[in-house]
């Protein structure tokens, strides 16, 4: 027996059913003693003359079962002090609060009930309030100085900062300084964000100027905290590119203020979603975009892309923005504001390609699917990736390249500059550190597992040597360039860490223990300036350096020790085998870590 299908309801008989079971409830609630006495009066209707609005609405009457609650929309828009019937062009709010005054004044049931009728209808009218919409004046978490001095500090952030990391471009920033300042509305969250990081990077630029930079550093976390607050109450901003710039702008901050590395991976992996959200990760086609939009949104996204590559290397976290999912042109050559050029070098896009091999570095050596593959593609890959790194080293000029002197630059190139090169030896010593690792599990390097089309890493780029060459550059680190202190120190514990593992390797090579030690001494030496600022972080990270210089001390005196004495090997052995213990021990270090850093320790 098949059974006929029935046939649905009209829709007529939908909403009577609905009607009678509505008025079921209200003879049960009433009966219940739970309403007023007076709810079933009938409320007298009021005549209003017919307008000539063409929005006029006819008093809303309701069926004689429900005689007792009729309205007089007019009535009820003058109770709510509303301007007039709410036309198709009307902002929502007003909306919201005209429908949910009619809610109320079309009846007398208790308020619980309205609280119930009114979501429904909120949620089915779409009127439901959002509070990232509301109008927030964002200028309650800045205060700005006078214009001059206002204009004076976006002036000093272009020509310092905006001139190597061009962030935005200055002509559209100061005519919306003007604009919004100028006029009467209310300029967005990422706007008054932007400004706000602006600000306080301009005070850091200002720093290197001054005898008293801790003052202007207490201005710039003033105004950083403003920035903070407004991404507090409005975690993605705008939603905008002006939103990106700000965050980006955050994320830069707290590289050159502090060594946590926390709050920068948090600004970029919310920037870049936002990015991908409007497609700065794409070539744009929009006609209405112009080419000087067009190159701000990439050099926006590429300025995130390589604050994401360095990051990824030095924390061994995986980047947020994949290769794979990306399709956008390096940024212009030959710009009209010449912005990220030093001398004639493009040296902001070589900074762009110099993060793309960062990024490759992670993926095929250090990601975690790279530890599965066989020793004759990692082998491949290191071949591949350190001869990509070289090409781009032979590309810059010869004065500008790393393993040559810095030339005498004025700021803030010569600290730009000197970034570049702590990123380009760090980046080398991970390819080499792979490449010893894997020598070390296969007891030497397999000659017959490296293609021959790959010539061997040379001698001179082992981990140490490019350790030794981190430490170089802080002979030429601008003693007033604070910020670069908090943005190297990362690479300077690394080498330190380095020198450190050479030396309790080989405690009796007397060609070279003595000038590493003292190698170790002048990184120590730089991060005491850094702990005179009373940073938590920087003194934990001190305090760690500083027992690996001792217990290199202690290995290299138990080695001459042992020489003098004349010990057996097999009793040298197993003291060396018993400081290592005591050395995992003293660092607390686990040895199954595949990315190593200071910060494990």
């Amino acid at each position: 027996m098949v059974e006929r299908p029935q046939k649905p309801k009209r829709r007529e008989e939908y909403v009577q059913a609905l009607e009678n079971r509505l008025s079921r409830i209200e003879s049960l609630v009433q009966a219940s003693g739970i309403l007023d006495e007076g709810v079933g009066a009938v409320v007298p209707e009021r005549r209003q003359p017919q307008s000539e609005d063409p929005f006029s609405l006819p008093p809303i009457s309701i069926d004689s079962a429900h005689a007792g609650f009729s309205v007089d929309i007019h009535s009820v828009m003058a109770d709510a002090e509303l301007p007039g019937p709410m036309g198709p062009n009307r902002p929502g709010k007003m909306n919201s609060e005209f429908w949910r005054h009619c809610i109320r004044k079309a009846n007398r049931r208790p308020d619980w009930i309205n609280d119930i009728i009114e979501g429904v209808v909120s949620r089915g009218l779409g009127l439901a309030d959002d509070p990232l919409q509301a109008p927030y004046s964002w200028s309650r978490y800045t205060q700005l100085p006078p214009m001059e001095d206002l204009l004076a500090l976006v002036g000093d952030y272009f020509e310092m900062c905006n001139v190597v990391v061009p962030l935005y471009h200055q002509d559209t920033f100061i005519f919306q300084l003007y604009e919004n300042l100028s006029s009467g509305s209310k300029p967005s969250a990422g706007w008054w964000a932007s400004l706000n990081t602006v600000l306080a990077l301009a005070h850091i630029c200002r720093s290197r100027s001054t005898f008293f930079p801790q003052e202007l550093e207490k201005k710039a976390w003033q105004y950083m905290k403003g920035a903070l607050a407004i991404q507090a109450e409005q975690p993605s901003l705008d939603f905008d590119v002006t939103s990106v710039q700000a965050l980006v702008g955050m994320a830069l901050f707290f590289q050159i203020t502090s060594f946590n590395s926390q709050m920068p991976s948090m600004m970029l992996a919310t920037a870049i979603r936002i990015a991908q959200g409007i497609g700065l990760h794409m070539n744009s086609e929009d006609p209405n975009i112009s080419a000087v939009e067009k190159e701000q949104r990439r050099r926006v996204f590429w300025i995130a892309y390589i604050f994401d590559r360095e990051l990824s290397l030095r924390t061994g976290r995986p980047p947020v923005q994949d290769d794979d999912n990306m399709c956008l042109d390096l940024p212009q050559d030959n710009p009209p504001d010449k912005v990220g050029y030093l001398g004639d070098t493009h040296i902001f896009k070589a900074k762009c390609t110099l993060a793309r091999i960062q990024g490759r570095v992670y993926k095929q050596l250090y990601a975690d699917q790279a530890w599965k593959l066989s020793r004759e593609d990692i082998f491949a890959a290191i071949g591949n990736l350190n001869q990509e790194l070289e090409d781009w080293r032979l590309a810059l000029p010869e004065e500008l390249r790393p393993g040559h002197a810095l030339p005498d630059l004025p700021q803030p190139y010569d600290s730009h500059l000197l970034v570049t090169h702590f990123c380009y030896w760090y980046c080398l010593g991970l390819i080499n550190r792979r490449h010893a690792i894997c020598t070390r599990i296969t007891g030497g390097r397999p000659h017959e597992a490296v293609p021959k089309s790959i010539s061997p890493v040379p001698f001179s780029s082992n981990v140490t040597d490019v350790a030794r060459n981190i430490v170089e550059l802080l002979r030429v680190h601008p003693p007033t360039a604070r910020g670069t202190r908090w943005y190297t120190l990362y690479y300077c514990a690394a080498a330190l860490v380095s020198l450190f593992g050479t030396i309790i390797a080989n405690p009796g090579e007397t060609a070279t223990v003595p000038a590493d030690l003292d190698r170790i001494r002048i990184v120590l030496r730089f991060l005491a300036l850094i702990c005179d600022d009373d940073n938590r972080d920087a003194r934990a990270l001190f305090d760690v350096c500083l027992r690996l210089e001792q217990m290199a001390v202690a290995v290299i005196e138990k080695a001459h020790q042992g020489e003098s004495g004349a010990t057996p090997e097999a009793e040298r052995r197993e003291q060396r085998e018993e400081l290592d213990r005591q050395v995992r021990k003293g660092l607390q270090w686990e040895g199954t870590n595949r990315f190593f850093s200071p910060l494990d320790i």
